[in-house]
């Protein structure tokens, strides 16, 4: 027991740390957060966990629902997984030969939209990469749940490249319907993936760069995109002849 004896009279219920938890504002949210990104700052420097961070560093975004129980469960609510529970984002940081690590991370509830926030803690995220050592190309990933102007711009003013999925919004669907067949440049993935059926399949991509339009997630606010959101830029599409072959 220790000192229990001496600072609790009785026998407490497993609830009190919950309840504790649930008095804490979005303040005291911010602070564990500063704390989380300084130990995994800290760990970094004590051990070679972010391998080669100084040429290429991905931080990857995505949302996970988990499941709870009860009525009355503060937050939890029906997601896109039809699920009822709580959403948790959550941001990790890896390099091509080192494992992920977890970045930055937002309890939400269970009923929240993947993107409701993400480019805040892109931003957090992003700055806590760089104090990890990530000086060389730092690329966000991400599907498309997180295909918009807000994610895109927090990227780029943390000085990160973007590799997000694109929706078949009217805009992508212009740009695809001009590229010929000939335009496109096959792509063979070297691991075969093993059906039921006991037959090799490997998939097939066949991407292709597209230049001059217009914006690439959506018309909104037409004319008033910043300037590194520009026409000019040149976007990858990929898997949109995607297929799969013996």
């Amino acid at each position: 027991m220790g000192v229990m004896g001496r600072v609790f009279t009785g026998i407490r219920a497993p609830s009190t740390l919950g309840t504790f938890l649930r008095t804490f504002t979005f303040g005291h949210v911010r602070v564990l957060d500063a704390v989380a990104a300084d130990f995994l700052v800290n760990l970094i420097g004590a051990a070679p966990a972010l391998r080669d961070a100084a040429v290429v560093t991905y931080l990857d975004i995505d949302d996970t629902v988990k499941a709870t129980h009860g009525y009355t469960r503060q937050g939890a609510g029906y997601g896109y997984s039809g699920i009822k529970g709580l959403n948790a984002l959550i941001a990790t940081v890896s390099t091509p030969i080192s494992a992920p690590l977890i970045a930055a991370t937002r309890l939400r509830k269970g009923s929240a939209n993947s993107a409701r926030g993400a480019a805040r803690l892109i931003g957090d995220a992003l700055a806590t990469t760089k104090r990890c050592g990530a000086t060389g190309l730092v690329i966000l990933r991400a599907d498309s749940a997180y295909y918009n102007h807000d994610v895109v711009a927090a990227a780029a003013r943390g000085g990160a490249k973007v590799s997000i999925t694109a929706r078949m919004n009217p805009a992508v669907v212009r740009a695809i319907s001009t590229i010929t067949d000939s335009a496109w440049t096959p792509i063979q993935y070297p691991n075969p993936l093993r059906r039921d059926s006991g037959h090799h399949r490997t998939p097939r991509a066949a991407p292709s760069f597209v230049t001059d339009w217009g914006s690439p997630c959506g018309d909104r606010d037409q004319g008033t995109e910043p300037a590194w959101f520009s026409s000019r830029w040149s976007f990858l599409l990929r898997s949109a002849k995607q297929q799969w072959v013996r």
